[in-house]
C-alpha cells in the first residue's frame, strides 16, 4: 500500500476516535459546556501524525486495514444481495407463515433445521439427519416457541414427521403438478420477512438413488469445445470406453455438451446398463466412443466434488440416495434444510432436504412429499428410537382395548334387542 494512502486511512481513523471521544465527553458534561466543544472537535483532515512505520504495531494496523480493502462484498446484482433478496419478500410472505425453525436446546438453542407445516393441527416435516436426538423446540414465524415430538421417520427421503400442540396452524399450499422447467426462479421461505436464499431450478425432478443411475466414472471441468475429461476412474464405464484424462467430449447420443452440468443431467438420466455414444476430441482429432454404463456407489472414490463444494460452504451430511429430488441453486445452510421451496406465485413446489454442493440443493418435489405423508399417516413407523416405539406400542393397545370394549358392549346391546324380539314374537 502506497505510504499516502496508508496515512489517509489512518487520519480517518483517528479523527473518528477523536470525534467518538468528544462525543462520549460532551454527553458526560452540562449542556453549556457542550456548547463550549461545538467547533473545537478535530477532524482527520486537521490531524498531524507523526508514525514510525517500522512499528510492528503499525504494520499490523496496515494488514488489518489492508483486508478491509480487499475483502469482498457481495454485489448489488448477486442473488444474495440485500436489493435482490427484497423483491422476493411479496413470493414468500404466505409461505414464511407455514415455516418454522427447529432449535436444539443442548445447544443454546441453537437453530438446526427449518419446518415446514403440513397440517392446522401441528403437524410438520423437516430434514431428518439435523434434528437433535432428545428434546426440541419449534418457533414459528410469529416468534411462539413450543416443544415438537419427533412421530416418525423416513430414512430414504431423510425426512422427519413433527408434532406441535395446538390448532390453526398456518399450512403450506402445495402444487398439483411436479413439473418444473430449468430456470424457474424459485425462493426458499425463512421465518422472517426476507427470503433466506432465492435462485433458479437448475434440473428437472429426477432420482439420484445410485442403484437407479447411469454412472460414466469421470471427473469433469469447463472447456470451450464442451466438457474437459479431468481423471477417469479405474474399472469404470469410461474407462472400459478407452477415454483418457485431456479428452474433451463435446457430444453423446448426438446431443451437443456445453458443460459438466448438462453432462450429468444426460448421464444420470440414463440407468445402469445403457449404452451411450460419446464424441469426443483427442488433440486436434475427434474420436467416437461407446460406454456402457455403471451403477453410481454411494462411497464415491476420489472426493473431488465434495471438497470443491465445500468452498461454497458447509454441505448436508445426507445430501443423496433420494428417491426423486429437484435439483436447484439456491445457496442454503444444512440448519436451512427442511424448508419450504416456492415460485414466484409463492406456491410450495417442494421442500428442501440437501445442500450437495457450491452450487447444488435438493428440494422433495410436492406430489412426492404429499405421497409419503399419506404413507406415514396410515401408520408405516419407521422411528429408531425404542421409547418412542415402546409409546406408540402402548397407544396402540390402548386403541385396540378400547374398541374390544366398545365391541362388547355393541354384542351386548345386539342381544339384548334380538331376545326382545323374540318375546315380542310369542305374544
Amino acid at each position: 500500500m502506497h505510504k499516502d494512502r496508508f496515512h489517509l486511512l489512518l487520519k480517518v481513523a483517528a479523527g473518528g476516535v477523536a470525534i467518538a471521544a468528544g462525543t462520549l465527553l460532551a454527553a458526560q458534561r452540562p449542556a453549556p459546556a457542550y456548547e463550549a466543544l461545538r467547533g473545537v472537535v478535530p477532524v482527520a483532515d486537521e490531524l498531524e501524525l507523526d508514525l514510525d512505520l517500522d512499528d510492528p504495531r503499525i504494520n499490523a494496523l496496515r494488514q488489518f486495514y489492508q483486508a478491509q480493502l480487499e475483502r469482498r462484498r457481495p454485489s448489488r446484482n448477486g442473488k444474495d444481495h440485500r436489493n435482490a433478496l427484497e423483491e422476493y419478500k411479496p413470493v414468500v410472505a404466505g409461505a414464511r407463515k407455514a415455516t418454522a425453525r427447529i432449535l436444539d436446546p443442548g445447544k443454546r438453542g441453537e437453530q438446526v433445521a427449518l419446518a415446514t407445516m403440513v397440517s392446522r393441527d401441528g403437524h410438520l416435516v423437516s430434514k431428518a439427519s439435523e434434528l437433535p436426538k432428545g428434546k426440541m423446540m419449534c418457533e414459528l414465524a410469529d416468534g411462539r416457541q413450543m416443544e415438537a415430538k419427533l412421530l416418525d421417520t423416513n430414512e430414504s427421503w431423510d425426512m422427519a414427521l413433527l408434532k406441535v400442540d395446538g390448532t390453526g396452524f398456518d399450512v403450506a399450499g402445495f402444487v398439483e403438478d411436479a413439473g418444473i422447467d430449468p430456470g424457474t426462479f424459485l425462493a426458499a421461505p425463512g421465518t422472517g420477512a426476507y427470503p433466506v436464499a432465492i435462485g433458479v431450478a437448475s434440473v428437472a425432478p429426477r432420482n439420484l438413488s445410485p442403484e437407479n443411475r447411469g454412472f460414466l466414472g469421470i471427473g469433469m471441468e469447463n472447456d470451450d469445445g464442451g466438457v474437459r475429461v479431468r481423471e477417469v476412474q479405474p474399472e469404470t464405464a469410461a474407462a472400459k470406453a478407452g477415454l483418457k484424462r485431456g479428452d474433451v467430449i463435446f457430444k453423446i447420443n448426438g446431443k451437443n455438451i456445453q458443460g459438466p452440468a448438462q453432462l450429468a443431467q444426460v448421464i444420470s438420466g440414463s440407468v445402469p446398463g445403457d449404452e451411450v455414444d460419446i464424441r469426443f476430441r483427442r488433440g486436434d482429432e475427434e474420436q467416437q466412443a461407446k460406454a456402457v454404463l455403471g451403477s453410481r456407489t454411494l462411497d464415491m472414490r476420489g472426493g473431488g466434488g465434495e471438497r470443491s463444494g465445500r468452498f461454497g460452504g458447509d454441505l448436508s451430511e445426507k445430501r443423496s440416495n433420494f428417491p426423486n429430488a429437484l435439483q436447484h441453486d439456491l445457496t442454503l445452510r444444512p440448519n436451512e434444510c427442511g424448508g419450504p421451496l416456492v415460485n414466484l406465485d409463492g406456491k410450495v413446489i417442494g421442500v428442501n432436504v440437501a445442500r450437495a454442493g457450491r452450487v447444488k440443493s435438493y428440494a422433495i418435489p410436492a406430489p412426492d412429499l404429499k405421497e409419503l405423508l399419506s404413507s406415514l399417516e396410515l401408520g408405516r413407523f419407521t422411528v429408531t428410537d425404542s421409547k418412542e416405539l415402546q409409546k406408540q406400542l402402548q397407544d396402540a393397545d390402548a386403541e385396540v382395548a378400547e374398541m374390544e370394549r366398545r365391541l362388547e358392549q355393541a354384542r351386548k346391546r345386539q342381544k339384548a334387542a334380538r331376545e326382545a324380539i323374540d318375546r315380542k314374537s310369542k305374544q
